[in-house]
């Protein structure tokens, strides 16, 4: 559910920016400098009200929760917490403060401090949607999808017309395998947002998944309407392409190509870059360009030594274009992690009787 719940609630913050006190000298760190947006000139300048024993006590802990928005912000997850903390032990009903120290319990990965703090906020305000939102997403981390949805479809009654918790819903309802009602859920958020891409890209993928590929490629293709740079959406509708075309339509598998080849371009060091050369590895050699195919399969390899299945992919590759040497060598690496598939075997087997036959 991440690319739909906030992490960050900064809108959700009771803590109102510090007083203007004293003005500073140019380049010197300044009071009014607390609650700016840049993260370090923010804490320079709330370390100054915090430290000034001369100023109003309020006015301290409000600079120390502002410090430990600009902390979080800058990745000082611990230095945050500790803020966030000292601010609750002055005003312990601030559910603004609460959310905000169960986003920094959730980054550091300490969800049931995360959910405990939800809990704590909603207590007091048992209508507030950023918590609602944000503790579902420290479910949904401990795969308590239920606990998620429930959250969620209270969410899509406080507020009724924000898409947000209608999709965060759909992707709690897929981590269930519930596509009828995740399918009804993106629905609705595009009806309610139609412009927002990565409402079409969720749905084109799940679209993908239930063997809908038409249905996945207009998505897709939807969502780079939208938003050009969206690498999601270009992965998603190449293997919806690569998928329709069963290894047999040239047309499609150029075009799935195309799009491996844009994500590829876009941003060479994406997040799921292998799964980018594995796929285009199998498209390349579908279409009998086997040089391309082993390129990807090594450059895979590069990038996760481990993957095992490139070395068969790449064995494969070498085999049809005739080097059954490299061919018996990889499906050797291959055979070190799977030593009784008969598959492996058998293609081995096959590699070595022609290296053995070769002049």
């Amino acid at each position: 559910m991440t690319p739909f719940l906030p992490r960050t609630l900064l809108g959700a913050c009771a803590l109102a920016a510090a007083t203007l006190i004293l003005p500073a000298a140019a380049g010197t760190p300044s009071r009014s400098d607390c609650g700016v947006d840049d993260p370090q000139l923010s804490i320079s300048g709330c370390t100054l009200v915090i430290d000034d024993r001369r100023t109003d006590a309020n006015k301290r802990v409000n600079a120390r929760g502002m410090r430990g928005i600009a902390r979080h912000k800058s990745g000082d997850l611990t230095g945050a917490r500790a803020d966030f903390t000292a601010v609750l032990a002055a005003w312990p009903q601030d559910h603004g403060t609460l959310t905000l120290r169960g986003n920094v319990n959730a980054d550091l990965g300490h969800y049931d401090e995360a959910i405990a703090d939800y809990s704590a906020a909603l207590a007091i305000d048992p209508q507030n949607v950023n918590a609602l939102m944000a503790r579902a997403l420290a479910y949904d981390h401990g795969h308590d999808y239920d606990r998620a949805i429930t959250d969620l479809s209270l969410a899509v009654i406080l507020a009724p017309g924000d898409p947000t918790p209608v999709a965060a819903r759909a992707l709690a309802f897929v981590q269930k395998n519930d596509f009828v009602h995740a399918r009804e859920d993106l629905d609705a958020a595009i009806r309610l947002d139609p412009k927002d891409a990565t409402y079409y890209v969720s749905r084109g993928d799940l679209r993908g998944r239930t063997g809908d590929h038409d249905g996945a490629i207009a998505d897709a293709t939807a969502a780079i309407e939208l938003a050009p740079d969206d690498l999601r959406a270009y992965f998603n509708r190449a293997k919806a392409y690569q998928a329709r075309a069963r290894g047999s339509v040239a047309d499609d598998l150029n075009k799935a190509l195309a799009d491996y080849d844009v994500v590829m371009r876009l941003k060479p060091d994406n997040d799921f870059l292998a799964w980018v050369l594995g796929r285009r590895g199998l498209v390349h050699h579908e279409l009998g360009e086997f040089d391309a195919a082993i390129t990807d399969f090594t450059l895979l390899l590069g990038v996760d030594s481990t993957a095992t299945r490139a070395n068969v992919e790449r064995a494969r590759a070498y085999a049809a274009k005739g080097d059954f040497a490299h061919a018996v060598a990889d499906y050797d690496v291959a055979l070190k992690q799977w030593p009784t598939s008969a598959k492996l075997l058998a293609w081995r087997a096959e590699a070595a009787a022609k290296l053995a036959q070769a002049p």
